[in-house]
């Protein structure tokens, strides 16, 4: 219940209803909470602290907005270590969801002088480029970008890697190991294209990993690029 005669603002007090609702879970993960109007009814507030005490559990990651359609209870975000470089479905799994992929485009290209450099290859030599849809439980979480040397691993362009793993592939048709990783991360905003795949709002953030994946052998095996909703997962130091 609202208290007016407290110095604690109403939307903060909105805010923690909200807050415990989700909590006591009343209120559950991908469920709808009461459009603006309706807040503004049931607590006799106006639609500016209602948007605000709103607001303020988006950028808790707490609820989360999605275009045309209202606000909805986050899922629990996915924990993820940042050097770890087990293979997404093994990670999924390990968090008790159900890994899917849908592979957006696959092909062979010339590689650019930064995809050289980091795989340490001649820039006439070709590399497989694969753009992948990653899904936890049918949700889209992440884009993937991969680049790997044609020549080395040429048996790739025929694996069904929207089943499987790319990482199992390479270890059963090759007998390599993704052993060791270098990475970056940074975040950048979400454009027409990325929010469309991943079922966002253009702009909303999303971390962007860089990694050079390496063998037992210390062999460059993988450059990827990979983008990750904010909303969905947490990393791990």
């Amino acid at each position: 219940m609202l208290k007016n005669n407290i110095a604690i603002p109403l939307y903060h007090q909105i805010r923690e209803i909200i807050r415990a609702e989700i909590e006591r879970g009343n209120l559950k993960p991908n469920q709808q909470i009461p459009t603006e109007q309706e807040l503004v009814e049931k607590y006799n507030a106006s639609r500016i602290t209602i948007r605000r005490a709103v607001n303020d559990l988006v950028e808790e990651g707490l609820l989360i907005k999605k275009q045309g359609k209202g606000t909805f209870v986050s899922m629990p975000k996915i924990k993820r270590e940042l050097i770890s470089v087990n293979s997404f479905s093994h990670r999924m799994l390990e968090a008790g969801l159900t890994p899917s992929s849908r592979v957006l485009s696959i092909n062979v290209t010339n590689p650019t002088p930064t995809i050289q450099k980091y795989l340490g290859i001649e820039l006439d030599d070709q590399v497989i480029n694969i753009e992948r849809l990653r899904l936890a439980d049918s949700e889209p979480v992440m884009i993937e970008k991969t680049f790997l040397l044609y020549k080395e691993f040429p048996l790739v362009m025929e694996a069904d890697i929207s089943i499987g793993s790319l990482y199992q592939f390479l270890e059963e048709k090759y007998n390599v190991i993704p052993a060791k990783s270098k990475r970056s991360l940074e975040i950048v905003l979400s454009n027409k294209y990325e929010a469309a795949l991943l079922d966002i709002q253009v702009g909303q953030p999303l971390f962007l990993l860089s990694a050079i994946v390496k063998s037992q052998d210390d062999m460059p095996i993988e450059y990827v690029k990979t983008l990750i909703r904010g909303d969905r997962f947490k990393f791990e130091i």
